[in-house]
């Protein structure tokens, strides 16, 4: 899959993406976050509205991504590192 590409709602891409949805894992364009009321949501008491909790920004996202890209490669230098000096 090429990096531009960026799956969006009833597998179709999104041209352009402003949100990502943790929970459907597609990106959003602005127009469908309206169609699908992601910043308009119902509270549990039906009273409010408030934004869904799945809902990023790209830019929250990619931050997201790279914590978590960088969590991973510290744990596996760690394992590395500890399994070196137990065998030596």
């Amino acid at each position: 899959m090429n990096s531009n590409t960026y799956p969006g709602l009833n597998n179709q891409i999104c041209q352009n993406p402003k949100y990502y949805c943790k929970s459907h894992q597609v990106y959003l364009s602005d127009d469908d976050v309206q169609k699908k009321k992601c910043l308009a949501k119902m509270t549990p008491d039906m009273i409010s509205t408030c934004r869904c909790n799945w809902l990023l920004t790209i830019d929250e996202y990619e931050a997201e991504k790279k914590m978590y890209r960088d969590d991973l490669h510290k744990i596996r230098h760690s394992r590395i590192a500890e399994g070196r000096k137990g065998r030596f």
